[in-house]
């Protein structure tokens, strides 16, 4: 036995591959909207000291935003696997171009929840944030939130 052709009995059927991301879809699309909805409650457009204020009276809250970040970013892992093995029989180099996007994706979505450590870190007054005023820390954290 070959092995492209050992491979390919490992890999899933079109059935399952179809349900895996059926599913996947389903449980990103809910971590997604629940840590937008997270995010939003408590920030405040324009108004870096009452987000902060936000983030620092609920930051347990902010954490669970952010591990609903983290969820989704492995639950779209897993959904690209899935639609790669769907696809590749029809265009393997379209495919794989479209797995590394989104791969790409979730590497920043990432970055961007571990900037959101750095904010509850700097909103906590602990470590390094000692070293700036009150309000730099507040903008600081503002400008970190601000880019997600």
């Amino acid at each position: 036995m070959s092995h492209a052709t050992s491979l390919r009995q490992t890999s899933w059927s079109p059935r399952q591959a179809a349900r895996i991301a059926g599913a996947a879809y389903l449980i990103t699309d809910a971590t997604s909207i629940y840590a937008i909805f997270v995010r939003s409650s408590l920030i405040v457009s324009g108004d870096a000291v009452r987000t902060a204020t936000n983030i620092g009276a609920h930051a347990q809250l902010f954490r669970v935003g952010i591990v609903s970040d983290l969820l989704t970013g492995a639950g779209v892992v897993i959904l690209n696997l899935a639609l790669y093995e769907l696809l590749a029989p029809v265009h393997r180099s379209l495919a794989r171009c479209a797995a590394l996007w989104r791969l790409v994706e979730v590497s920043v979505g990432a970055a961007i929840a571990v900037s959101s450590f750095m904010v509850l870190s700097l909103l906590g007054g602990s470590g390094p944030a000692n070293a700036f005023q009150p309000d730099e820390t507040r903008t600081l954290a503002r400008l970190l939130v601000g880019a997600q």
